[in-house]
């Protein structure tokens, strides 16, 4: 039983630092948006390797590329240890960031708008499926 609460306990932790980088990875976006301009003219290429050059753009990345694993780790642990909700809310949190991922590395090149969209919208499908995990939790508690 003891072990059962500390799997559930790093579970959980788990959880806080994927919603801690999610907070992180929605700063560094804006930053993008408010502050780099992309050339208004270009080959995909070109685009790349300005954005490459933004220090915020390739912490986006990198953050980006994080929290999508972190988030497949924690799917294998919650599976492993049948911890069915996290298995959920892991799942919904990964295609989330595969659907944000995708949108970036199209966007990047394209410069299109509803790929931006795209990418806005898987972040807040991770998000809020970490979010919502905590608050069934929570509830759960409750009663």
């Amino acid at each position: 039983m003891n072990n059962d609460k500390n799997a559930l306990g790093d579970l959980q932790w788990h959880g806080v630092l994927i919603l801690v980088l999610l907070t992180l990875q929605f700063a560094l976006g804006m930053a993008i948006n408010l502050f780099v301009a992309f050339p208004s003219s270009g080959s995909p290429g070109d685009y790349w390797v300005f954005a490459w050059s933004q220090g915020a753009f390739a912490a986006h990345v990198v953050v980006g590329i994080l929290i999508f694993l972190l988030l497949l780790f924690l799917l294998v642990r919650s599976v492993l240890l049948e911890k069915w909700s996290w298995t959920v809310a892991s799942t919904l949190g990964l295609c989330g960031m595969a659907m944000a991922i995708a949108g970036g590395v199209e966007f990047v090149p394209s410069q299109t708008g509803s790929f931006s969209y795209l990418m806005t919208f898987g972040f807040i499908a991770s998000f809020w499926s970490m979010t919502a995990h905590f608050v069934y939790v929570a509830h759960s508690k409750l009663q």
